[in-house]
Order: C-alpha cells, then structure tokens, then sequence
C-alpha cells in the first residue's frame, strides 16, 4: 500500500524543517489567515470545503492586490499569495484527514500523540524547574536585578514551529474525525433499526390482511411467527439502544430494558407518539396500576431523543 497524503504532508514539512528552505506549516495561523478557526472547522467532506472557500473568497476580495495603491502593490501581492496557499493548504488537509480516518489507521497515530503529547509536557516541566533553579539561586537574584534593570528573565522560550507540532495539530483533527465517523455509524445504525421496525409492521399488517381475504384453506401461521420473531428481535436491540441513551451500561439494566419494551409490544402498550416515533408505557416500580410514558423517537439527523412522561404530565429528557 502506498503513502497517503497525510504521510505525505508530514515528509514535505520533515523536508522543510531539515532544509529550512521555508517554514513548517502551522495549521492554526493558517486558518487565521482566512479568519477561520481550525478547531471549529467541520469534518464532514462538504462543510469543511464549503467552510474554507467561503472563507477564502471573503479574504482574497478584501486583500485583492487591484483594491491596494501602487506602494502597496508588493506586499499586497504577497499576501495575496499567502491567501491562495493558506486554502489550498487547507483542503488538501481535510481531504488527508478523512482518508486517514476512512483507512483505520487513525487509533495508533491517536495513541502516538498522547505519547508526544505527554512527553513534551515532562520536557517543559524540566525546563521551567530548571530556569526557576537559576532565578532562586544568589548568581540568578543579582544578575536578573543588577544586569536586567529590575527585571526578572523571560522563562517563555520561543521556539521554530517543528514537523512534531505539525503532526500533532493533525493527529487532533484526526481523533475529532474518528469521533465524527463514530457518531454517524451510530445515527446509521439507529435509523436502520427504525426501519427493520417500520417494515417488520407493514408486513404483520400485509398477511394479516391477506390472511383475512383469502380461503380458509390456507395458512399463514407460519410466516407470522418468523415476522413476528423479526420483530421481537428488532424491538429488543431498540430496548438495548434505550438503555445506552439513557446511561444504563450494566448487562443487567440493558437486558431489563429490551426485556420491558418486549413485554410492553406483546401487551399492547406499545403505541405511535406525536412526534412519529414509539411511546411505550412503562410499569413504574414505585406505584402499583402507575405507567409512566416512554418515548423513543428519531430526528432528521438520525439522532435518537428519548424522554420519559409521568402521571402528572412531568417531562425528563434524557
């Protein structure tokens, strides 16, 4: 398998940096050249593209070189191309970004930054400890307040944008991709549960109404036991997904869970709510003959939204 991109973003700023034929990007003041702030960038392939250009045609109208006067021309120009390199830059990073995360590789270079992340912290620990040695000490007292006008010294050392930092400012965008992708899989997930449901109920209600039109002879027993099956399966993985809305994560709760959204379909207490998803009427273990109502829908996004009705109309979202 090839090098990808993002590989390939890291050996040009190595390149840069042992060269030091020009400086290693930083993504950050990039983005601050388009007036975009890289963390708030989305990953979604369009919004990211759409987010840069939009972005980048605002900037290159105000910084045009024809909208500067011919003294500023120059400098103009430069900025100009600043610009044009700060979007393609930015593009080419997104694109990078997603293939990396589609690819499965993105948990080892995640567990990396962590290292890199946390070895740079004991590093600048060190450091500051030992500059602090030397400002306590009796040379550092003098020389800070006799040789520096009063002044202590600067601890804050400034330091050339490297391909570590780089790489780690990619590494951050890659975990919030993977976090992306995650939570999509999931709103897929829920909404082809939804579906599976929808379509278990059109075919119980199909050879019902089959079963009912034709001769008697004729037994559809059999395969509305398997629909049937299918739905009580469909219902209680629904039951598992209820539980993990709302925070149960012990076996015992999610098993309890799809075990009661099992029941309440059997009995009957399983019913469409105003927003088109399910209402489900719970047993309320506090109160004997009390139900509270539980309601399962999705949104557009495929986002699950659970809420929970008491007998007093009281609302709990979860």
């Amino acid at each position: 398998m090839g090098r990808t991109d993002y590989h390939e973003i890291l050996d040009e700023a190595e390149h840069m940096e042992s060269t030091k034929a020009s400086e290693v990007w930083d993504l950050e003041a990039e983005a601050a050249r388009l007036n975009l702030v890289l963390d708030d960038l989305p990953m979604e392939e369009k919004a990211w593209d759409r987010a840069v250009n939009v972005a980048y045609r605002k900037a290159a109208l105000r910084a045009h070189p024809d909208k500067h006067p011919p003294d500023q021309r120059d400098a103009a120009e430069a900025n100009f191309k600043r610009l044009n390199r700060a979007n393609k830059l930015l593009l080419r990073v997104g694109k990078a970004i997603r293939d990396e995360a589609e690819s499965g590789d993105a948990d080892a270079a995640i567990e990396k930054s962590k290292r890199i992340e946390e070895e740079k912290r004991r590093r600048e620990e060190a450091r500051l400890a030992s500059q602090l040695k030397g400002i306590v000490s009796l040379h550092g007292v003098s020389g800070g307040f006799t040789g520096s006008n009063g002044r202590l010294p600067d601890l804050e050392h400034q330091s050339q944008w490297t391909r570590g930092d780089l790489e780690n400012q990619l590494i951050k965008l890659l975990a919030k991709c993977g976090e992306e992708f995650a939570a999509r899989a999931r709103r897929r997930r829920r909404w082809k549960l939804f579906k599976r449901i929808a379509a278990g109920c059109v075919g119980v209600a199909f050879l019902w109404f089959v079963r009912k039109t034709s001769p008697p002879e004729r037994d559809y027993g059999e395969e509305l036991r398997e629909v049937a099956e299918e739905i009580r399966m469909a219902i209680r993985q629904m039951g598992r997904e209820v539980a993990a809305v709302i925070g149960s994560t012990s076996p015992q709760d999610v098993e309890e869970m799809a075990d009661e959204l099992e029941m309440a379909f059997l009995e009957g207490r399983m019913s469409a709510n105003d927003e088109g998803g399910l209402a489900v009427l719970i047993a309320d273990p506090d109160e004997e003959d009390t139900y509270y109502k539980l309601n399962v829908t999705t949104g557009a996004d495929g986002r699950m939204s659970v809420w929970a009705e008491g007998a007093d109309g009281e609302r709990v979202e979860y």
